[in-house]
């Protein structure tokens, strides 16, 4: 099934899961894209890891202060 929903519906997408204490992490990003992030300011929707074991350990984390 493909969906066209564009830039501006990801966004909304991502803010409502932010809103539901849904936490996001994006593992070994590349360079671009985490510039691209920072440029249209949604680098804070996220947390950024560059190890497996970093992104399990962020998500432990912010698993338990959700709690």
């Amino acid at each position: 099934m493909y969906s066209s929903i564009g830039l501006s519906g990801i966004v909304n997408l991502l803010l409502e899961l932010k809103s539901a204490n849904i936490s996001i992490v994006l593992y070994r990003c590349d360079n671009l894209v985490t510039r691209l992030l920072k440029l249209l300011k949604l680098e804070n929707l996220f947390y950024f890891s560059s190890t497996l074991d970093d992104a399990y350990l962020l998500l432990n984390k912010t698993y338990k202060t959700a709690c």
